[in-house]
């Protein structure tokens, strides 16, 4: 049960970490609703709701934060939920 409640913890601490790291870089009101559903447990919600917001503002994010983006919303948000245009918001490397 302990090992559960471990990985329970450290995919909440991803998820607040990416949704910080993406959110700086987004309106603050869009930041802000990402980080709301976080902390009211709708992590896939919240993943959902930045990857929008991303394509929504223009923004662009690193090839990490992108894969960390995809990595953590599978299971939890249907493809088809989520942005199709996402990867054109990768930022290009120097």
């Amino acid at each position: 049960m302990t090992d559960l409640k471990t990985q329970q913890t450290l995919f909440v601490r991803q998820v607040r970490d990416l949704v910080t790291v993406v959110s700086a870089r987004l309106s603050a009101t869009a930041g802000a609703e990402a980080m709301h559903l976080v902390e009211h447990n709708e992590h896939g919600e919240a993943l959902r709701t930045l990857a929008w917001c991303v394509v929504n503002e223009n923004t662009y994010i690193s090839q990490q934060a992108y894969d960390e983006l995809r990595n953590l919303s599978q299971g939890l948000v249907a493809a088809s939920d989520m942005p199709e245009s996402l990867a054109q918001h990768i930022k290009p490397d120097p």
